[in-house]
């Protein structure tokens, strides 16, 4: 059975991971990991996992998983009559701050069961409609 959220608010892509060399208490070099999307993203993936939490579906432990997202951007005026969005931010990288997100809010065990995915970039329906994205899924059969 598919289950489904609507998270409402602007999508975040997440970013690459930078390493940032330091020298510890310890004399000896270690490196701090920063997220370059920062404060945007972790609101928008907490949005998406309390969605998820809430709903209240049991977690899927194991297995493979089936996604399917649509995200709704906002439309520039310039592309009034245009209906994919196709400039950034990147796919991937929206869906992988979903997947994160959804692991987190308990939809399954780890990111690395979901085998198929099906995922479109949209604008939004209509001038000044809210922007959000529609996430569903489920087990697939092994």
């Amino acid at each position: 059975m598919m289950h489904s959220v609507q998270v409402f608010g602007a999508a975040k892509a997440q970013g690459s991971k930078r390493a940032i060399p330091y020298t510890g208490k310890d004399g000896k070099q270690h490196a701090a990991v920063i997220e370059s999307a920062g404060e945007d993203l972790h609101s928008w993936r907490y949005a998406v996992a309390e969605k998820v939490r809430t709903l209240g579906v049991p977690m899927i432990p194991s297995g493979p998983v089936e996604l399917h997202i649509t995200f709704y951007l906002p439309r520039p005026k310039s592309r009034k009559h245009d209906v994919h969005h196709s400039t950034r931010p990147d796919v991937d990288k929206l869906t992988r701050a979903v997947m994160d997100a959804m692991k987190t809010g308990g939809a399954y065990k780890d990111d690395g069961q979901v085998a198929r995915k099906v995922v479109e970039k949209l604008f939004e329906v209509y001038p000044d409609a809210p922007v959000c994205a529609l996430i569903g899924w489920e087990a697939m059969a092994r």
